[in-house]
């Protein structure tokens, strides 16, 4: 009876990985690209005391499941269109950029007002578009890949203790 009931509760999970929400890209699970992400932020000391805000640029279609998975972990969430991108945001304010093609003005935006930028999956974080890609290894593991340069120039540092996790990476 122990040995049906442990069986049942592996499959369960077995079920739920198999089946979770995924980013549009194919990447990790919605549900842990959040989870990542409020761990990931909660590193960076550029933001310490200041409340989280997360701007997902994506289209309205795309955006909805991460959206609610946002909502449903307590993060303060908005949706833009990559093409309405504001000129500013708020400090505290992490831009997850959904969309392979980095929209015209999210660099300055970044910048300018010192926002993180992260995106599902690690090109563009390898590219320098973002700070902060969050991908999957061959392996199935979560894999956390940081720009230095990159995070440099939007104004934030990482604890130590993350940047051992992460595979860092930067421009020539």
């Amino acid at each position: 009876m122990r040995m049906a009931k442990a069986l049942g509760g592996l499959l369960a999970v077995t079920a739920m990985i198999c089946f979770a929400a995924r980013s549009p890209a194919g990447e990790l699970p919605i549900k842990l690209q959040v989870a990542l992400l409020k761990k990931i932020v909660a590193y960076d000391t550029s933001l310490d005391g200041k409340a989280l805000k997360v701007l997902v640029v994506g289209e309205p279609g795309e955006a909805s499941n991460l959206m609610q998975a946002f909502e449903a972990a307590g993060v303060s969430a908005s949706q833009v269109a990559p093409a309405n991108l504001p000129r500013a945001a708020d400090a505290g304010t992490v831009v997850f950029l959904l969309s392979a093609q980095v929209p015209v003005g999210l660099r300055d935006l970044c910048v300018g007002s010192q926002l993180l930028s992260a995106a599902p999956g690690v090109a563009l974080a390898e590219a320098g578009e973002v700070s902060v890609g969050l991908g999957e290894k061959p392996d199935g593991r979560p894999e956390i890949v940081i720009h230095r340069s990159r995070c440099r120039d939007e104004g934030h540092q990482f604890r130590a203790s993350l940047l051992s996790l992460a595979r860092l990476v930067s421009s020539p």
